[in-house]
């Protein structure tokens, strides 16, 4: 029940309604990975869950950078700049 909630909020601060998009499955597997270090408060659960899946978002570059911005301020990460990689990819530089 914990985890159904947190993995519900977790949607909600990401703004995904799509159960199909390929990023709930992402999200509900890190929900379960934090929730087996023993994390039992729903509201740490989401925050460490969606902290987690913001460093891995930096890291891929593949990866929409909505979605980057929106788990980052979750997070607590401010925002500061974004430039063509030249590749045609975002890369965003944050300050923390």
């Amino acid at each position: 029940m914990i985890m159904s909630a947190a993995y519900e909020d977790a949607l909600r601060v990401l703004k995904l309604a799509d159960r199909a998009d390929p990023i709930t499955e992402i999200v509900a597997r890190k929900i379960i990975e934090v929730a087996r270090t023993g994390e039992s408060n729903r509201t740490r659960l989401r925050d460490k869950a969606l902290a987690e899946l913001s460093k891995c978002a930096r890291e891929y570059e593949g990866l929409p950078l909505a979605t980057v911005q929106r788990s980052e301020a979750l997070a607590g990460k401010v925002r500061k700049t974004s430039r063509d990689d030249g590749k045609g990819r975002r890369r965003v530089a944050s300050k923390t």
